[in-house]
């Protein structure tokens, strides 16, 4: 294209001098323009990818090419030229005969140069999402990787060789031999550019946009592709234009500290926003600084520990492979930026069939983005609350993004989100109790069989009553009660909120019928969606969250509280197919030793936590040994066969009396027929699975296990301390602790204070999840909670090795 362009200008002012000093000054003016500066300048005009790159190369390799055509063909000797007229030769004849053959050796000298330097500038345009040589050699730098520098650098300078070494050889060839190329150049420039729109025409609907080093590494886009094949297009693109790409609609998925996403894709697949939230208030500090030295110094991939990390934290699953969509992701090229795009791929793939996301810093959104005027910089700059607040509203106005909540560690990370995206993450939350429900005949939904339960009915009414309480009838203009009633017949134990159906007698009330309920819920709702979508919405986002906190927590009691129902009727009937056993690792079980120190308990971050997980403060821990899984239903079959249930020595007073006043033989749910142990699962009554974990034990039994054991529970602060090494999320593990405050805890002011801190006497700390946790809602910091003697949750235990 250069040679296209460059030829036929070079020819016009060798034969029109005058014009020379133009075209060649504006020429000479394009080269000296840095290449990052014009690519830069492009992007308005072209947008990202090949486009603006081939335009760049263009205009660049224009002055070599039009000087030394004009260089070449005004140097043919004048004598030559006149006795070429002479013989009759007309204008094009001279040119083509004559002067074009005696000029081609300074010609394709010029083009050469052109070349050379191209070769050189092309690497640069890996930062626009145009591909190349440069996408190693930026990755390199970023990541301290010589090899992957010298995978990028030998390459480009081989190449420049290899192209010169050719030309140089096309040099010396007679013209009339090229005769043949010059006619097919034209084609052959449009057969190599059609290269460019294969991506786009087979490469899927959206565009993901990462980092040059993300891109060019085994273990980023290549290796994601060759383990899960993913089948999302990606480019590499500068953290410093994604912003603009994803704005001006040229990418779907970018990839950085904070996810920004299109409005229009969100609008596609609203579930975006609630995987993107799982990660927040997970990374911490320290634990930002362990992720960094293992992918920096130990030289682990950072795809390996995003996934050890989702793991951990049970936020790991693998990827649907799904044909959804496609969304373009995009990264800064920092290490750690590597390790925060291959969490968000991973946890969009795992939960759902495509990925979009772009993290940022607050202060980058602040100072780079968005340019903020040294009065606006010194007014916020030390309260990182007013940062986000001010950079949140911002990028609103400017861009169309939100921001949702920081990861959590020191650096501000957060994910950013559009407005309407909140009203998606409540309806996700809301339909999904309603789907927990939808195997039931009506005739379960009222169903009490010990006070522990509540049926589901009740369920689904005081979940909507606590938005409608606490949101709705506060806050929202114009609201109208849905019936003053219900706040008698939802509330729970609020005691601020006023009188309520006492506990035992939820199982009483057939009215209202569940027809009515369901018309509650959409009533409320409605309402909620539109509150929402005002700025009175925005202020309340905590209070929101915690209702959102507040129904994942329910819709794990629906689980259990439907499985109570279901398995204490004498016909076992199936509630559906869901997966509750989980078998532990084929490596086995091992322990792990946590050397004695002080370590820090309690959640740090600017994400969602409820109250009883604060103040963040320090324990000092003995040497211990733990578990890395949990105990397995053939374990605690060798304890019951032992009669370990009849031996008071492995029992605290109280959980022997328990045994004596019950009956107790077994976990719950489990039976006794015909020679052989049976237990009753969501799908019905089946024999018990040696291999499966145990599940539906309380801490009695746990703590006698672990006595008969010649073990013992860990503390929660053991628990928390060596939880990144373990292998948890199946069951809520008993804890040796006692569910009490943390220092410096604090009960929040009115009806929420009542939460959780009235509740801190007489109850034991369960750590981890369950298989009936909702995902994204737990995390290594959460506290759950129970009385010693209830075992109607899925509950097991975790053994640690006496000191």
């Amino acid at each position: 294209m250069a040679e296209q362009s460059g030829l036929p200008l070079g020819i016009l002012i060798a034969h029109r001098k005058r014009l020379s000093g133009i075209v060649l000054g504006i020429a000479g003016v394009l080269q000296t323009i840095p290449s990052i500066a014009l690519l830069g300048f492009l992007i308005p005009l072209a947008g990202i990818g090949a486009r603006p790159a081939i335009i760049a190369l263009l205009l660049y390799a224009l002055l070599p090419i039009i000087r030394n055509t004009f260089t070449g063909i005004t140097g043919v000797d004048t004598a030559i030229k006149e006795a070429a007229k002479g013989m009759g030769m007309n204008a094009m004849q001279l040119l083509f005969k004559i002067e074009l053959p005696l000029a081609m050796p300074v010609i394709l000298a010029g083009i050469r140069t052109a070349t050379v330097i191209n070769v050189g500038i092309a690497t640069l345009a890996a930062y626009i999402a145009a591909g190349g040589l440069g996408e190693f050699i930026f990755g390199g730098i970023s990541l301290n990787n010589s090899n992957m520098i010298l995978a990028g650098a030998i390459p480009a300078a081989a190449l420049a060789i290899l192209l010169d070494l050719l030309l140089s050889v096309i040099q010396r060839f007679n013209i009339k031999k090229l005769r043949l190329a010059i006619i097919l150049l034209p084609a052959l420039t449009l057969v190599l550019s059609s290269f460019y729109l294969l991506p786009a025409a087979y490469g899927g609907k959206l565009l993901a946009g990462f980092t040059p080093e993300f891109m060019g590494r085994e273990d980023g886009d290549i290796g994601l592709r060759k383990q899960y094949g993913l089948a999302i297009r990606t480019v590499v693109i500068s953290d410093a234009i994604m912003y603009q790409a994803a704005y001006d609609k040229k990418l779907d998925v970018i990839s950085g500290y904070t996810p920004v996403v299109r409005e229009e894709v969100l609008q596609q697949y609203p579930e975006l926003e609630g995987s993107l939230n799982k990660l927040s208030g997970l990374i911490n500090d320290s634990i930002m600084t362990d992720l960094n030295y293992r992918t920096d110094h130990l030289k682990q991939t950072p795809e390996q520990v995003a996934k050890d990390f989702l793991l951990a934290n049970k936020l790991w699953k693998p990827s649907r492979n799904g044909q959804k969509g496609m969304i373009r992701i995009g990264s800064k090229i920092f290490g750690e930026q590597y390790i925060l795009s291959s969490l968000y791929k991973m946890l969009i793939e795992g939960l759902y069939r495509f990925t979009d996301l772009y993290p940022e810093y607050t202060g980058t959104g602040l100072l780079v983005i968005l340019h903020a005027s040294p009065g606006e910089v010194n007014a916020i700059i030390q309260d990182k609350d007013k940062v986000y607040s001010f950079v949140k509203d911002r990028f609103h106005t400017n861009y169309h993004l939100k921001w949702l909540q920081p990861v959590g560690f020191n650096n501000a990370y957060a994910l950013m989100m559009r407005r309407e995206q909140a009203e998606h993450a409540y309806n996700a939350v809301r339909s999904r109790s309603e789907a927990i429900c939808q195997p039931l005949q009506k005739e379960d939904y009222v169903v009490q069989p010990v006070v522990d339960v509540s049926p589901p009915k009740w369920h689904l009414g005081h979940t909507t009553w606590f938005f409608e309480t606490f949101l709705l009838k506060p806050h929202a203009k114009n609201y109208q009660e849905y019936n003053k009633e219900y706040n008698y017949v939802f509330n729970s134990y609020y005691e601020t909120i006023g009188a309520r159906v006492i506990r035992t007698d939820r199982g009483n009330l057939s009215r209202p019928g569940v027809d009515e309920i369901y018309a509650y819920r959409k009533y409320v709702d409605n309402a909620m969606n539109a509150f929402l979508n005002t700025k009175e919405a925005e202020a309340l986002n905590e209070l929101i969250v915690l209702g959102l906190n507040h129904e994942q927590q329910h819709q794990e009691l629906l689980y259990t509280d439907i499985k109570y129902i279901l398995g204490h009727n004498p016909l076992f009937p199936a509630y559906s197919e869901v997966a509750e056993n989980n078998t532990p690792a084929t490596t086995g079980n091992r322990f792990i030793t946590i050397p004695a120190g002080i370590y820090e308990i309690g959640y740090e971050g600017e994400g969602f936590c409820f109250d009883n997980e604060l103040n963040r403060h320090k324990v000092y821990l003995q040497p211990y040994s733990i578990a890395t899984e949990l105990v397995t239903n053939r374990e605690y079959l060798a304890f019951i066969n032992d009669g370990g249930y009849a031996d008071f020595k492995y029992w605290h007073a109280e959980g022997l009396d328990w045994v004596k006043t019950n009956h107790i033989q077994s976990p719950l749910y489990w039976h006794h027929i015909e020679g052989r142990w049976h237990h009753y699962s969501m799908n019905g009554l089946q024999p018990v699975n040696n291999n499966d974990t145990l599940a539906h034990i309380n801490f009695y039994e746990a703590a006698a296990f672990a006595a008969w054991k010649g073990m013992r529970l860990p503390t929660e602060f053991e628990w928390e301390v060596a939880a990144t090494q373990l292998n948890w999320g199946s069951r809520w593990e008993w804890t040796d602790s006692a569910y009490l405050p943390y220092p410096g805890f604090k009960k929040a002011a009115g009806a929420i204070g009542e939460y959780n801190g009235k509740f801190m006497i007489n109850q034991m700390v369960l750590r981890g999840a369950s298989v009936a946790t909702p995902p994204g809602h737990s995390r290594i910091t959460y506290r759950n909670f129970f009385h010693p003697y209830l075992r109607w949750q899925y509950t097991g235990l975790r053994l640690v090795q006496q000191d």
